[in-house]
C-alpha cells in the first residue's frame, strides 16, 4: 500500500517534467541568453541548423527559406568560416518582390559529416 501511495505522490511529479515538444534552433527564431534575433541576415545572426548529416543539413537550409520566404529563390550558395573557424553557408536568395539578399546558416553541426 505504501508503494502504490508512493507512486501516486511521484508519478504526477515526474509527469509533469517530461515534454514532448521538440526545441529545434532551426525554427527558433529568439537566443534568450545572448538576446539575438536569429533571423539570417548576418553571421551572428546565423541560423543554427541541427541536423547531423550533409544531406539533412541542406534540405533543412531550403525548408527553412521555403518558410520564411516563399516563392524565392536560390541564386548561389558558398561555404565561409568565420573567425573562430565555424562553418557557415551564405544562400543568396532572389525574393518573390524582387530582392536579392543573403541568408547566413551555422552548419557546424552537419559540416563534413556524410
Amino acid at each position: 500500500m505504501k508503494y502504490i501511495l508512493y507512486l501516486l505522490l511521484i508519478f504526477p511529479l515526474f509527469w509533469s517534467c517530461v515534454s514532448t515538444h521538440k526545441v529545434e534552433p532551426t525554427c527558433s527564431n529568439h537566443i534568450s541568453s545572448a538576446n539575438v534575433t536569429r533571423d539570417g541576415s548576418t553571421l551572428e545572426k546565423a541560423i543554427i541548423i541541427m541536423e547531423n548529416h550533409e544531406n539533412e543539413g541542406i534540405a533543412a537550409e531550403y525548408k527553412w527559406i521555403r518558410a520564411n520566404y516563399p516563392n524565392s529563390s536560390v541564386t548561389m550558395q558558398s561555404v565561409s568560416m568565420n573567425k573562430k573557424h565555424r562553418p557557415y553557408d551564405t544562400l543568396t536568395i532572389l525574393t518573390e518582390d524582387g530582392k536579392k539578399i543573403n541568408i547566413y546558416f551555422d552548419i557546424s553541426h552537419f559540416f563534413g559529416h556524410n
